[in-house]
């Protein structure tokens, strides 16, 4: 009795476990298309940006472009870049940021560009260190194409 007790238990924090899955994942799931309504597009690397020419190994990129209302790249994106990361490259138009995670490495770029509206392109580029940067990545990355989208159009509006 004891056995089939603890199976039952087992079953039901495996659903739960299931429900709660799915519930997140739609949850960013609407995340991303409310950023897409918004405006929000992913994009190739900006041509000739700085961010294109530092992750040519990299082994993750991904690039989201948002119109704004100023060519200058907002103040309010520069807060919201990661905390820790450090400045490696920054030209009149782009500023490129470096941090780390466990086991991997990560460039984030904001690319304005100049136009009717003007734009900027924010862009991810991760390089594993280890195997360990690997799968924590595995796991990041369902979550960071759903999440950034939605952070790039709060951070713009």
């Amino acid at each position: 009795m004891a056995i089939n007790l603890n199976h039952r238990w087992l079953k039901r924090i495996v659903i739960v476990a299931v429900i709660l899955l799915l519930l997140g994942f739609g949850f960013l799931e609407a995340l991303r298309w409310f950023a897409q309504r918004q405006g929000v597009s992913e994009v190739d690397l900006p041509a000739g940006s700085e961010i294109e020419k530092l992750a040519v190994a990299a082994d993750y990129v991904d690039a989201y472009k948002v119109a704004v209302e100023t060519e200058a790249i907002p103040e309010s994106l520069m807060v919201a870049s990661f905390g820790k990361a450090r400045q490696v490259a920054k030209t009149g138009r782009e500023v490129v940021t470096e941090g780390s995670a466990p086991g991997l490495r990560f460039l984030v770029s904001y690319h304005s560009h100049l136009g009717s509206p003007p734009q900027v392109t924010f862009s991810t580029a991760v390089f594993y260190e280890s195997i360990v940067g690997r799968v924590y990545f595995f796991f990041v990355r369902p979550v960071h194409r759903r999440i950034v989208p939605f952070m790039v159009c709060q951070t713009i509006k």
